[in-house]
């Protein structure tokens, strides 16, 4: 049975379809499963193109983001040549959004046709091209300034100032959900030295995705390579580690972040080694020695941080991550810490696989 609210969303985006479109728009299908966009596929005389209800509760800098997105656009397409890429849809006005009569905000980008996104990795062959696809991503971006994009989301991967917005929260406990995450917040404490360790490096500034993950490249369906890296919101000057360490945080394990079944939860070491041949056979070219020889820690640090980040969202109600079930936050943050164990205890063999990969 088709719920109000399921109804309600495609009646919506096939208006805003249509205001995109002038007025022609075939066929509306939700799309995906995201955690922040509600995205749709919208088949038309003109093509196929997705479409989004823009989630201005996470980014509440709506026009700086797609400021960075049409910047990184033009900088990937003309200047570097890369097809197909991530292209925007404004509307004949020239702006980039459509708000709805509830406010709500709406955005289009051009369908990349032909490939599918790999949400778990099944496959050394597809961790390769997803790490061979970041890589080449970072490698066209080495010589874009990072201070000509707006810091959508201020501190993003600023740990420190994470872990005391985590400690603050924690010590309100706004709606008593810190003591059915004692042992969490335990692994938390024995892991947060790694905010220091990373922070003194002294790692260069770069245009990164900042939200590198096995979901957010389109593979051909063929298999025989990537088409495209997607989602760009939180494109932004950056370090590689981060994205390198979320690449190694969404592939290596053979089961979802949100998965419960902890004792499932490992570091497949083949996929880690077959990511790491793909992301440096592109990155190889831009990125530093330093970068390199702390590839494997960056992978511990994100691990920790996204697993901060969920126990965050879970102690302070689920405001950013879609939660379907009371608990899911908590399990996505169990599910992190036992990744960042698993890659604890295999820090060295990985270590050798990544400082023996092509640099």
């Amino acid at each position: 049975m088709l719920t109000s609210e399921w109804t309600d969303g495609l009646h919506c985006a096939l208006e805003a379809a249509q205001v995109f479109l002038g007025g022609v728009a075939i066929d509306v299908v939700p799309l995906g499963s995201g955690h922040i966009h509600r995205t749709y596929k919208i088949s038309s005389l003109g093509g196929s193109f997705l479409l989004q209800q823009f989630n201005t509760r996470v980014f509440d800098r709506p026009e700086q983001v797609m400021a960075n997105i049409m910047k990184v656009h033009r900088h990937l397409y003309y200047e570097k040549g890369m097809q197909p890429v991530l292209t925007p849809v404004g509307l004949s006005s020239g702006e980039a959004f459509w708000t709805d009569t509830s406010g709500q905000l709406w955005r289009m980008f051009e369908f990349i046709e032909g490939g599918y996104v790999p949400e778990v990795v099944q496959t050394p062959q597809q961790a390769y091209l997803i790490g061979r696809a970041f890589g080449a991503f970072a490698e066209a971006l080495a010589d874009f300034d990072p201070t000509q994009l707006h810091e959508v989301i201020p501190g993003f991967h600023d740990s420190l100032a994470r872990w005391h917005a985590f400690q603050q929260v924690l010590a309100k406990d706004p709606l008593g959900r810190a003591a059915s995450a004692g042992e969490e917040t335990d692994a938390l404490q024995r892991q947060c030295h790694l905010f220091k360790t990373i922070a003194a490096l002294g790692l260069p500034q770069r245009v990164t995705h900042n939200d590198a993950k096995a979901g957010n490249v389109l593979l051909r369906t063929d298999g025989s390579d990537f088409l495209a890296v997607v989602d760009w919101d939180t494109i932004m000057p950056g370090y590689v580690l981060a994205d390198f360490g979320d690449l190694v945080r969404s592939i290596v394990s053979p089961v979802a972040e949100d998965d419960p079944r902890i004792e499932q939860v490992q570091v497949r070491l083949h996929f880690f080694e077959a990511l790491c041949q793909g992301f440096l056979s592109e990155a190889h070219r831009i990125i530093t020695p330093n970068e390199h020889r702390h590839l494997v820690l960056g992978a511990q640090w994100i691990t920790i941080e996204q697993a901060m980040r969920f126990l965050l969202d879970y102690l302070a109600g689920d405001m950013y991550y879609a939660a379907q079930y009371e608990e899911h936050n908590l399990n996505r943050a169990r599910n992190q810490l036992a990744l960042a164990e698993a890659i604890q205890r295999h820090a060295e063999e990985m270590q050798h696989i990544a400082m023996a990969a092509p640099c």
